[in-house]
């Protein structure tokens, strides 16, 4: 589960594949203002972290940097 801070929160579905799905009630907006439209915001910060994770493995760094669009930029530097 994944708590918000509004009223609802959001539920992991595990499906048949091993994947899983995300439900919320989506009743007067309130998960979207937290997570965006289409859950945008959590997958992007879902990528973001499992991208910084694989990347530190091979021995590199990271820059996080927020775009004025929204959008998280990474910047990956070698050793």
């Amino acid at each position: 589960m994944v708590q918000l801070k509004g009223p609802y929160d959001i539920a992991l579905d595990k499906q048949p594949d091993g994947t899983f799905g995300l439900t919320a009630d989506l009743w007067q907006g309130h998960v979207e203002k937290e997570v965006g439209q289409g859950y945008g915001k959590l997958l992007q910060l879902y990528g973001v972290h499992k991208a910084t994770i694989e990347v530190r493995k091979k021995g590199l760094s990271v820059l996080r940097r927020q775009q004025p669009n929204g959008s998280i930029k990474l910047v990956l530097m070698g050793v």
